[in-house]
Order: structure tokens, then C-alpha cells, then sequence
């Protein structure tokens, strides 16, 4: 036995089988797209469409109302992924005393004695307490995403019922059913077309233009052939064409005709549930908007009004968009309904303000330049050779002018000969928006007080993974953290056609940087200096496009100035001083030095003096940012510019 389900509040329809379907059931339910939730024990399919109807009457007989609320199943569905993060959490904490349990005999972070007896032992325990933490801080992360999971399915179920988003499927659906409703005027009007039995060449006409979905069935590897082209090539003949045509449309006008009953009654229930939600509609869903009214939108986390000077309304008579005074940064001044968060009605003073701020008549006068011609003429020219655009004058305001395009290729201002002459008009004062922008109140991160921060616990147990084993390498090569590297090219800030250093390019973490910011082929050159020749041939083979040289940086000459330098050099005795200063020597006039050194007495005296002399930046950098990397030295980072 099969029940099905229909529910308007998810427009999905929902299969309970009794039992394990046959085999040819399930893959019949499958092609038409359901699909199989197991922990709800039944099929679903992502939306309704006539198909899964027809299915769902034929194996049910007849399709119920959905019981469950989209409320109670997220409910359902969040106790069951907490269920998941309580079991991972459980795991990791299991395994976070397995490791503190290992460290009783070495403590995290104690250095490895190297050739000391206790080695071996201190290797292996270390290995052990990383494999532990680094598996106790997966599973915390997985805990912290399946809790996050839960978060989301009851605030995912919260917004669904929120005014403002049930208003933009109301307008989403009124979209779907004007564009079905037009598809079934158009076969209507085939039909027309093919029962008028019209000649040859007009039938391939239409099938050129208009019946661009018009497939027959046949023997071609594709298995079907675009009816245009088996009747230009005399493969069917027209009383073929003409029965198929027909067919091809009432079958059309028939599945349209149901998607258009769908959506009708999506839109009553819609319309009925968004009235129960609040007795504030919001904007979009039919709230009389006039000129002079203010509106807001968000805007990089506040709340920017703008006045309306013109409401633009669609076919049924309602508001679609509006125009305002002044553009909402690079959005625009043509603002959807749906993107409206509020909306205020208008003073009688602004309302008129706002309509005579509208008033932009098209000018209509003779001039030194302007094109002169009749109206008869000016309409009978090409639709792509004339238009009319807003023109802004200081000392007349706003107005439109009626443009054509010359045979140089130039917008020049039409005159119409035989009609009224209209002056520019009269400057007047700007509409002001008196309203001031609102703070948007914002939730970086949603915590639920009822489950343990796994996140945090995550993060404590990476860290004492990180400090079980420390190795410190003897040829001072501490690579770039790739987001230091990415930051450092950002403070470069590349431009087109620039040449760039990299002096000490090491494993290519600051090469791999420029590459992603700007992409070698925006920079005329980039070169890069290293001395390790095993790091020179992974380079080469990584970033064939740079010039390389393997080679000490300081016995470095290049031919000529580089506009950039970004640069980590080596550490070790004070060197990174002597680099630095070597490839400011190498520094274009107006360019720009970003790099990184030890934040030492002797750098400070000495880098510090260049940096003061030339007014730039010295940024001592956070203790531990080269762990990683295997040093804990302290660093900084410098930015000095050139002067021209």
C-alpha cells in the first residue's frame, strides 16, 4: 500500500510505501524524480509538475493533504543531527584522553632531544599524542557541524515563514505564470496557424522563427529532427506537418493548462498564509507605494533610504520597481519591490517635491550641432540609430534629449522641424532625502546555549597537535604562511604591466600569491632569485612563465628597476638587513618595497631609519606567525615607498 502526500507549503509531493517497492516501481519513481529519504522513510520529490502527479494518482489513487509542517519536520530533523554532534563529540572526547593519558610521560610542546637516549621513546609517544588530538579536533569539527546543521534547519523552517520571503515567492510563482500563461497563448495561436493549412514556404517560415521546439521523431542518430528541416528537405509532407503540428500544441496547451491551475492555487494559499503571518505586509506583496514616499535597502550592513520619484506598476497594476532621487551606491536607482525592506508613505511637501523633481520634459529646440529633421523621418529611422537619453546641465538640471546616430558613428541631439519647440527647463533645488541610514543589528555567530561550543573545543584540541612534535631545520628556509604571502601582495597592490621581484623565493608561497591576485599575464615580468637549486627546479616546473635565477640574491645585478618588490629573506646573523637594502637599490622611482624581517635591535635601527626616512610602515607581526613555518622568531613587516 502507497500514500501520497501534497504539500503547498513546500510545493513538494511525498510517497509512504508500506513496504519495499518492486523493482520496476522504484525505478519508475526514480526517473521521475523522487527520491528516497531514509530516515523519514519515504519519497520525495523536490517539486510538483503534472508527472509526478499522474504517478502519485496512479500508485496512491489519490493524493492527500500533507499533516506535517515544515516547523515540525525541522524540528524532528534537528534533534536528529543533534543526536549525530552528541555521538561525535563523545568520540572526540574519548580520544582527547587517550592522548592526555600518552602526554603524563611527555607533556606537549617539550622539545625533542636530539641523540638523547630517550629519542625513539619520545618520537613515538609524540607521534601518538598528534595522531589523537588531530583525530579528537576532526571529530569536534564534525560535532560543530552537525550541530551547525541543526541551527540551520530550524532557522531555514523560521525564515520560510517569514513575510518577506513568502512575499518574494509570491513573486517568483506570478513570474512562473506569466511565462506559462504566454507559452500557452503562443500554441493556441499555432494551432490557428496550422489549421489555416498555409502554404510551403510559409510553413518554413514559422518553423524557422517561431516553432523552434518543433521535433519529429525518426531514424537520425539523435532520434528526433527538427521539423524545419525535414520539410525544407522534402523528408515530410505539409498534411504531415499539419497533423503534427497540432497535436504538438494541444498537447502543449493541455500540460500548461494544468501548471497554470498549479499555480493559481499556490498563489491563493500563498496569499491567504502571508496574511495570517502579520497585519504589516511588506512592500511587495500590494502596499500602495506613491511618489514622494521614502524607501530603504540594505546596503553594506545599514538600512539607506531614498526617495521615490516614479513608480513603475506591471501588468495586473501593482508596483514592480521604483525609481528614486539618487542611486543606492553601484546598485542603481531602479530598485525591485522585493529588495525593499520598508517603506514610508510620503508628506504632502515631499510628495510634491518629488513630482516636480520627476518632470525631465524632452527638449525639442535648434542649435549649433543639433541634427534637424522632421518627426516622420526621425521615426522612420532604424529603431538601433536613435533613442532618448537624461541629460544634466548646471545650470538647467535635469532633461531628455532625442538622439541619433551619425554616420561618424557620434550621438548628435535631434530637432524636429514640425513639432513644438521646448526649451531646457528651469533649474531647481535636488531632492533630499531628510531620513537618516539605520544600523542593521547582525549575528556573526549563532550559538545554541543548549549544546557545548564544539568549534572552540575543536580549535584547543588542533592547537596541542600542532605543539606535540618540534623540529627546527638548520638551512634557515622558514616559508611564507600563504596568508601572510597573500596579504603582502595585497599591500603591493599590482598593477597592470609592472615588473615584480621576488628575491627569496624559496617554495614559491609569495609566486603562488601574485599568481592568484593578478595572474602573470597582467605583469610585464615577474623574477624571482633563488639559491637552493632542488627549489629552483620545482619553481620552474610550477611557474614556468617567471624569469628565474639560481643564484645568491646578493651577488644579484638585474638590468634594470623592478615597480614592486615583495620579499621574506633569510634571518639567520642580521642577513635579512643586507638583503632588504640590496633590493631597494633595485627599486623603481614611485614603486613600492613590501617585506618581511626580524623585529631585532639591529633591523630596528637600521630598516627602521629607512622606513621614518621615507615615511612608511613598520608592523611588528604577531608572536608565532612562522610557526608553522618551524621558527618562533619575531618577526615584522615593512612597506616603503619610492619616492619619484
Amino acid at each position: 500500500m502507497i500514500t501520497a502526500t501534497y504539500s503547498p507549503e513546500d510545493n513538494k509531493i511525498r510517497l509512504y510505501p508500506s513496504e519495499r517497492l518492486d523493482e520496476e516501481t522504484y525505478k519508475r519513481a526514480k526517473a521521475a524524480g523522487f527520491k528516497w529519504a531514509p530516515k523519514q522513510g519515504l519519497f520525495v520529490a523536490p517539486m510538483w509538475t503534472p508527472e509526478r502527479e499522474d504517478l502519485a494518482i496512479e500508485l496512491a489513487g489519490e493524493i492527500e493533504d500533507e499533516t506535517m509542517s515544515m516547523a515540525e519536520r525541522a524540528e524532528i530533523k534537528a534533534e536528529r543531527l543533534k543526536g549525530y554532534a552528541q555521538k561525535r563529540a563523545m568520540e572526540a572526547e574519548r580520544c582527547a584522553e587517550n592522548a592526555k593519558a600518552i602526554g603524563g610521560r611527555f607533556e606537549f610542546g617539550q622539545p625533542i632531544l636530539v641523540g638523547h637516549h630517550s629519542e625513539k621513546k619520545a618520537r613515538k609517544d609524540a607521534e601518538k599524542i598528534e595522531q589523537n588530538m588531530l583525530k579528537a579536533a576532526r571529530l569536534f569539527d564534525s560535532a560543530d557541524y552537525w550541530a551547525y546543521r541543526a541551527r540551520g534547519a530550524m532557522a531555514h523552517a523560521s525564515y520560510k515563514s517569514n513575510p518577506v520571503a513568502v512575499a518574494r515567492k509570491i513573486k517568483s510563482i506570478e513570474s512562473d505564470r506569466r511565462k506559462a500563461q504566454k507559452t500557452r497563448d503562443e500554441a493556441k495561436k499555432a494551432i490557428a496557424f496550422w489549421e489555416s493549412k498555409p502554404n510551403k514556404l510559409d510553413a518554413i517560415i514559422w518553423l524557422g522563427t517561431l516553432g523552434r521546439g518543433f521535433y519529429i521523431c525518426d531514424n537520425s542518430p539523435t532520434g528526433s529532427t527538427h521539423a524545419y528541416h525535414l520539410l525544407k528537405e522534402d523528408k515530410i509532407s505539409l498534411e504531415e506537418i499539419y497533423e503534427h503540428g497540432t497535436r504538438l500544441s494541444k498537447r502543449t496547451i493541455e500540460r500548461l493548462s494544468r501548471w497554470l491551475s498549479h499555480y493559481d492555487n499556490r498563489l491563493a494559499y500563498e496569499r491567504e498564509f502571508i496574511k495570517s503571518l502579520s497585519d504589516t505586509k511588506p512592500v511587495s506583496t500590494g502596499v500602495e507605494m506613491q511618489v514622494g514616499g521614502t524607501v530603504w535597502r540594505k546596503v553594506d550592513g545599514m538600512l539607506v533610504p531614498r526617495v521615490i520619484v516614479k513608480v513603475n506598476k506591471g501588468a495586473e497594476g501593482r508596483a514592480v520597481s521604483v525609481k528614486v532621487n539618487e542611486a543606492f551606491d553601484f546598485y542603481g536607482t531602479t530598485l525591485k519591490v522585493e529588495k525593499i525592506e520598508k517603506y514610508d508613505p510620503p508628506t504632502e511637501e515631499m510628495e510634491q517635491s518629488a513630482k516636480a523633481s520627476a518632470k525631465n520634459p524632452i527638449v525639442n529646440h535648434s542649435g549649433d550641432g543639433i541634427v534637424e529633421m522632421t518627426k516622420e523621418e526621425y521615426m522612420a529611422m532604424s529603431k538601433y540609430r536613435r533613442c532618448v537619453r537624461t541629460a544634466v546641465d548646471n545650470n538647467f538640471g535635469m532633461y531628455r534629449v532625442r538622439l541619433t546616430l551619425g554616420n561618424d558613428h557620434k550621438l548628435h541631439q535631434v530637432f524636429l522641424t514640425n513639432s513644438k519647440v521646448i526649451g531646457r527647463p528651469v533649474k531647481t533645488e535636488s531632492l533630499k532625502c531628510t531620513a537618516t541610514p539605520e544600523p542593521i543589528q547582525k549575528v556573526d555567530r549563532i550559538v545554541d546555549n543548549s549544546q557545548p561550543d564544539f568549534y572552540e573545543k575543536a580549535k584547543q584540541a588542533k592547537e596541542l597537535a600542532n605543539l606535540g612534535v618540534q623540529v627546527v631545520t638548520a638551512n634557515q628556509l622558514f616559508p611564507t604562511p600563504q596568508m601572510l604571502a597573500e596579504r603582502m601582495v595585497n599591500e603591493a597592490g599590482l598593477n597592470y604591466g609592472e615588473t615584480v621581484l621576488e628575491p627569496s623565493a624559496g617554495t614559491g608561497r609569495i609566486l603562488k600569491a601574485i599568481y592568484n591576485d593578478y595572474y602573470f599575464s597582467g605583469l610585464e615580468k615577474v623574477v624571482a632569485v633563488e639559491i637552493n637549486g632542488k627549489l629552483c627546479d620545482s619553481l620552474k616546473l610550477s611557474y614556468p612563465e617567471i624569469q628565474l635565477h639560481r643564484m645568491d640574491f646578493l651577488q644579484f645585478k638585474p638590468k634594470s628597476l623592478f615597480n614592486k618588490i615583495i620579499m621574506n629573506p633569510p634571518f639567520e646573523n642580521g642577513v635579512d638587513i643586507k638583503h632588504i637594502m640590496h633590493a631597494w637599490s633595485m627599486l623603481a622611482s614611485g614603486g613600492r618595497l613590501v617585506a618581511i624581517c626580524a623585529s631585532g635591535p639591529r633591523q630596528k635601527k637600521e630598516l627602521g631609519k629607512l622606513v621614518d626616512d621615507f615615511g612608511g610602515v613598520w608592523e611588528y607581526l604577531p608572536d608565532g606567525s612562522f610557526k608553522e613555518s618551524g621558527t618562533n622568531v619575531r618577526t615584522a613587516l615593512i612597506i616603503v615607498d619610492k619616492p619619484l
